[in-house]
């Protein structure tokens, strides 16, 4: 196997304006930053060397086919990957030039709600009543992305953010009736469906707080995010002409619409192992809880691997989570595997988990052997993440949004799931969304 790429050499941070440069990435692209930090540190592939001629100018030739080049062998694929990726932006900003079009509808309200900001901010003005709202625009197919932030809200204060049917403003009622085809979720932790709690004890939203509601057709499932993280799951709505929602509680809450864009990957959970799936929830290996995004160790001793539902097969796909619990010096190791990697019953996967791994210790894993130490170790809060390059055969790990280490030579036509292997009892990690921050920053 190739040796990994160590990326706190410093050799990234000394070159990367150049490179940036050189593959005309500007100053104001940080979003691609990561293909030029690879590309600084990508090695020649077979047959190939680095040569300089007698003015002192690098050059490239191949042994096995006699073909000199004055660029690096791997600069066409980066720059193919710049072009595709800014591809990717463009739908993607598209799709969030046509969010900032998404107002509050001035005839989809009862009295009691002041709109303002073009209409993009609705505040409650009124005694005694729950009044509704709606935007102006529909959902009817594909994947749909509404954000809200809470302006104004006390402390248990009642809202419920969600979609209906076209009628939906008519309601005054705080859980819209089943005549209105409501889907909800209130700021005080519930998800009320066509006018039934299905589900408490949910985590709370508070005033400032960011709220996502993402809505999938393809498989008629919602999910509720607070800030980054998913606080909610429902699956098997029905309808298809339905509209972003908003009940209000007491006068003097406000919400407003911002900006959004649709998640560049299908919603993924935590698999839940059909071997726990008999046994009482205090003996199973794995505890999986808030809808399947969050996974926590049960186990008294030894290591448990759990994996997600979904995989990866094709492109160049950005995967993290958060470490919500892990003592100091714990072992936790995030990765990929293939479909029976959480079958695992080792501390390191071996190699017919076709496994690559960062583990929180500072070190890396290939195929059950470790390829790299003394990289950063990670501690409880922190985002690890991982973007996998499937047609360079390759994946980099990333700390808090810096690339830590580059595997290579991952087997191809593979399905690569993301997975995690826990140490102790109540070590803990929790799905997070990709969001990319170049939407939100322009």
């Amino acid at each position: 196997m190739a040796e990994p790429v160590d990326f706190s050499s410093g050799k990234v941070g000394l070159k990367l304006k150049e490179m940036c440069t050189y593959m005309g990435i500007g100053a104001d692209e940080q979003h691609l930053f990561w293909i030029a930090e690879l590309a600084l540190l990508a090695k020649l592939p077979p047959h190939w060397r680095q040569y300089k001629d007698d003015e002192g100018h690098a050059y490239f030739h191949n042994h096995a086919t006699n073909v000199t080049s004055w660029t690096h062998p791997r600069d066409g694929y980066f720059f193919e990957l710049v072009a595709r990726e800014r591809g990717k932006i463009a739908a993607m900003k598209q799709l969030a030039d046509q969010q900032r079009r998404v107002k509050w509808d001035p005839q989809g309200r009862l009295e009691g709600i002041d709109l303002s900001n073009g209409n993009t901010t609705a505040l409650h003005n009124s005694e005694g009543m729950y009044p509704s709202l709606r935007t102006g625009t529909k959902m009817l197919v594909g994947t749909h992305c509404f954000q809200i932030r809470l302006d104004e809200l006390e402390e248990d204060g009642f809202m419920m953010i969600g979609m209906g049917k076209e009628n939906f403003h008519y309601n005054a009622d705080a859980i819209p009736p089943d005549d209105y085809n409501g889907h909800g979720y209130s700021t005080v932790g519930e998800i009320y469906v066509c006018g039934k709690l299905i589900e408490s004890g949910l985590e709370k939203l508070h005033k400032g707080d960011l709220v996502t509601m993402v809505v999938h057709f393809d498989t008629r499932s919602i999910v509720w995010y607070r800030n980054r993280h998913p606080v909610g799951f429902y699956e098997g709505f029905e309808g298809t002409a339905l509209y972003p929602c908003l009940v209000f509680g007491f006068k003097g809450y406000q919400a407003s619409i911002v900006r959004a864009a649709q998640l560049p990957h299908a919603i993924m959970k935590w698999l839940v192992d059909e071997r726990d799936a008999v046994l009482k929830d205090d003996e199973k290996r794995v505890a999986i809880s808030n809808r399947g995004f969050t996974a926590r160790s049960n186990a008294p001793t030894g290591y448990t691997t759990v994996r997600t539902s979904g995989y990866f097969d094709i492109d160049n796909p950005y995967f993290e989570v958060s470490i919500e619990n892990l003592a100091r010096d714990g072992f936790l190791m995030f990765g990929i595997g293939n479909q029976h990697v959480h079958e695992s019953p080792t501390q390191i996967p071996t190699e017919q988990y076709n496994h690559f791994g960062y583990a929180a210790t500072g070190e890396a894993y290939a195929l059950g052997m470790r390829v790299k130490a003394g990289l950063p170790r990670m501690q409880r809060g922190d985002v690890v993440g991982l973007r996998l390059l499937l047609d360079m055969q390759r994946v980099v790990f990333y700390l808090n949004n810096k690339p830590v280490v580059e595997l290579v030579d991952l087997p191809v036509y593979e399905q690569y799931y993301p997975c995690c292997t826990l140490g102790n009892v109540g070590y803990q990690v929790h799905l997070l969304p990709y969001m990319p921050s170049v939407l939100y920053n322009t």
